[in-house]
């Protein structure tokens, strides 16, 4: 068992029973969890550094260890809580529901945001239209935003749903029409990176 690379699991389990499953499968790379609702983050879930993809349901913070998953390129988690003392957020190769970007929105001390090679989707994951339009109460406190690789079509802010934005850098969005004209409405903005 101990070469086994992927592990689906297809009906109910409870967390007792994968505890050992996970230890025994240290190689894994793809590990999928979706039918087990987990309350607190399975921590050994760590152990698996070989991970490249992770889906599974969680009701509680999701920890920085995570970040010791060097290898890991795709996580899909559902019912996500993030720690509302949080300050920088990478989000890289995943798949973003426009409900799932309120939540990062809702941070009240995020700072820096990257958002890196990710497609949007709706709630049902499926494709929607490529039209990001924040609240205002939203992004409160970001200073840093970087886009990058998006297939980002529309955008449509201003200073009120980015009010303390200081940096934005704009990297190969080359289906971004254009960056709001609000954008340059901000007091704070100090520098606008564009690289196509």
């Amino acid at each position: 068992m101990s070469l086994v690379r992927s592990f689906l699991c297809i009906g109910l389990a409870s967390r007792a029973i994968l505890s050992p499953v996970f230890f025994a499968l240290r190689l894994l790379r793809v590990l999928e969890l979706w039918d087990i609702e987990f309350h607190q983050f399975p921590t050994e879930i760590l152990e698996l550094v070989n991970l490249r993809y992770l889906a599974f349901s969680c009701n509680s913070v999701l920890p920085s260890a995570v970040s010791r998953l060097w290898n890991l390129q795709t996580l899909i988690v559902r019912s996500i809580i993030f720690p509302p003392s949080i300050i920088k957020l990478k989000l890289s190769w995943c798949r973003i529901t426009w409900g799932f970007m309120k939540t990062v929105g809702s941070l009240p001390n995020l700072e820096v945001l990257k958002i890196q090679n990710c497609t949007f989707k709706d709630q049902e994951m499926q494709p929607t239209d490529q039209e990001w339009e924040p609240t205002e109460v939203e992004f409160c406190s970001v200073q840093f935003l970087l886009l990058e690789k998006l297939e980002l079509v529309h955008w449509r802010a201003d200073e009120t749903h980015f009010p303390r934005l200081r940096h934005l850098v704009i990297r190969e969005c080359s289906a971004l029409e254009e960056i709001p004209s609000g954008i340059g409405d901000i007091p704070t903005l100090e520098i606008i990176e564009l690289d196509k």
